[in-house]
C-alpha cells in the first residue's frame, strides 16, 4: 500500500469532504414547480368592410390655364389716342369692342386721297370703253384705221389695270383707318396690359394680353394604368364619333370647395417625357359662371367665385364600372411576404387571415381594391402588426386605447 505524503494529505481530505457534500446536496435538492405559460395574442384595431357597385371614380390634379390666349398687337403705326377703361389687368371686354384708338388723321386723310383717285381712275376707264367702241364702229365702217383701234384698246387695258390699282389703295387705306382702332378679337379678360396713353406704336408693338372666357383648360396626368380604366378615352381624338366623357372641377376658394362641370376635349399625343403620364385635357365652358358649393347639409349654392386662371383643382373622372369593390385606408394594405402580392389582413373567429386583393385606386389615404375572397362585413385590421402570419391568434380592440 502506497504511503501518502504528509503534504498531501490535507488537500486530499478537503477535497473528499467536498465531494460529499456536491454529491448529497444533489442528492436531496428540491424538485421545482411546473409553470404552465399561456400565449399572449396581439390586439389588433379592425373596421366592417362595405361593398359598393359603380362606375370606379378616377382622380388627378391639374392648373386652369386659357384655352385661347393671345397677345393683342397694333397693326399699324400711330400715337395712342385712347385706351378702353376696361383694358386693365382683370378687365372684361366683348368681342369687336374698341380696346385701343390711336390718332387716325393721317389714316382719315390717306383714305380719302385713295377715294379720290379710285374715282378718277373709275371716270378713265369709262371713258377708255366709250373711246374703243367708238373706234370699233368707225373701224367697221372704214373711218378709222386698224392702228387707232389697237392704240384705243391698249389705253383701255391701261386704264382697267389703273382702276384696279386705285381700287386696291382705296382697300388699303380702308383697312389702315379700321386697325387704327385695336378691337377685341373674342369675349375675353386681360391678363397684361403694355401700353398707355400717348405710347407711340408701330406695326406689330404688343398692346396687351389677353385670353378667351368662353371656356378654359386643365391638364390632368395621369399614369398609364389609371388612365386604361377610363371607358372610350382614346376615342376623343382619334374616333369618328367621338364620346364626350364628363369630369367634376374641384378647387378650394377660401374655406370652402366649389364644383364646376366639364368634359374630355383630347388628350395630348403619347406619353409625358418626364412623368410617364398620359396628359388629359379637360374643358370647362363658361368658367366665369360661379361654381357651385356643397354645404355641409348638401344644400346646394351659387354664391362662389369663377373658375380663376392658375387656380389648383382636382378633376374625378368616371371610369370602368365595377360590379363589387371596397373602399379601404391606405394603412390597411400590405405585401405577401411569400407571394410579394398585394393582400389584406382580415380577422375571422380571432384568427388573422391574408387575402390576396388587386388594387385599382390609389387617391389620397384611400384605396380602391377588389377581390373574390373579401366580402361584404369582412373585419378588416387597419392597426400595424410586428408580425403577421396567417393562422395565428388576434384579439380584437374594444376601443383605439385598448
Amino acid at each position: 500500500m502506497l504511503a501518502i505524503a504528509p503534504r498531501y494529505r490535507v488537500p486530499l481530505a478537503i477535497g473528499g469532504v467536498g465531494l460529499c457534500l456536491v454529491s448529497l446536496l444533489f442528492l436531496y435538492k428540491p424538485t421545482p414547480k411546473a409553470i404552465t405559460t399561456h400565449e399572449i395574442s396581439p390586439f389588433v384595431r379592425i373596421i366592417p368592410l362595405h361593398s359598393q357597385s359603380g362606375p370606379l371614380l378616377l382622380h388627378g390634379n391639374g392648373t386652369v390655364t386659357p384655352t385661347t390666349q393671345t397677345q393683342l398687337a397694333s397693326q399699324v403705326a400711330g400715337q395712342i389716342h385712347r385706351i378702353n377703361p376696361h383694358l386693365v389687368a382683370g378687365g372684361l371686354f366683348h368681342r369687336g369692342e374698341p380696346l385701343v384708338t390711336l390718332d387716325n388723321r393721317r389714316y382719315v386723310h390717306e383714305q380719302q386721297q385713295a377715294h379720290a383717285q379710285a374715282q378718277a381712275a373709275q371716270a378713265n376707264l369709262a371713258y377708255a370703253k366709250k373711246h374703243y367702241r367708238r373706234l370699233q364702229t368707225l373701224t367697221r365702217s372704214g373711218n378709222a384705221t386698224t392702228h387707232m383701234l389697237e392704240l384705243g384698246e391698249q389705253q383701255l387695258h391701261e386704264a382697267h389695270a389703273k382702276y384696279q390699282t386705285a381700287s386696291a389703295q382705296l382697300k388699303l387705306a380702308d383697312l389702315n383707318l379700321e386697325y387704327s382702332s385695336i378691337k377685341a378679337p373674342f369675349d375675353g379678360q386681360v391678363i397684361t396690359k403694355m401700353v398707355a396713353v400717348g405710347d407711340y406704336v408701330t406695326h406689330g408693338t404688343p398692346i396687351a394680353k389677353i385670353y378667351a372666357t368662353d371656356r378654359v383648360e386643365i391638364t390632368v396626368a395621369l399614369p398609364h394604368q389609371t388612365a386604361a380604366l377610363i371607358p372610350q378615352l382614346w376615342q376623343v381624338t382619334h374616333g369618328s364619333n367621338p364620346p364626350r366623357i364628363p369630369a367634376s372641377v374641384q378647387a378650394h376658394y377660401g374655406q370652402h370647395k366649389y364644383h364646376w362641370q366639364g368634359y374630355v376635349s383630347r388628350i395630348e399625343p403619347g406619353l409625358d417625357d418626364k412623368t410617364r403620364t398620359v396628359d388629359i385635357v379637360v374643358e370647362v365652358v363658361n368658367p366665369l359662371v360661379p361654381g357651385e358649393k356643397r354645404a355641409s347639409n348638401n344644400a346646394a349654392t351659387t354664391q362662389a367665385p369663377g373658375l380663376l386662371l392658375g387656380l389648383y383643382t382636382t378633376v374625378t373622372l368616371p371610369g370602368e364600372y365595377l360590379a363589387h369593390y371596397f373602399l379601404v385606408p391606405q394603412a390597411a394594405l400590405h405585401q405577401d411576404p411569400l407571394t410579394h402580392n398585394d393582400c389584406v389582413w382580415i380577422v375571422k373567429h380571432n384568427t388573422l387571415s391574408i387575402v390576396p386583393v388587386t388594387i385599382k385606386q390609389l387617391h389620397e389615404n384611400t384605396a380602391v381594391i377588389v377581390s373574390a375572397d373579401v366580402h361584404a362585413n369582412d373585419a378588416l385590421i387597419i392597426s400595424p402588426l410586428p408580425i403577421a402570419i396567417a393562422g395565428m391568434s388576434v384579439r380584437v380592440a374594444k376601443d383605439v386605447n385598448s
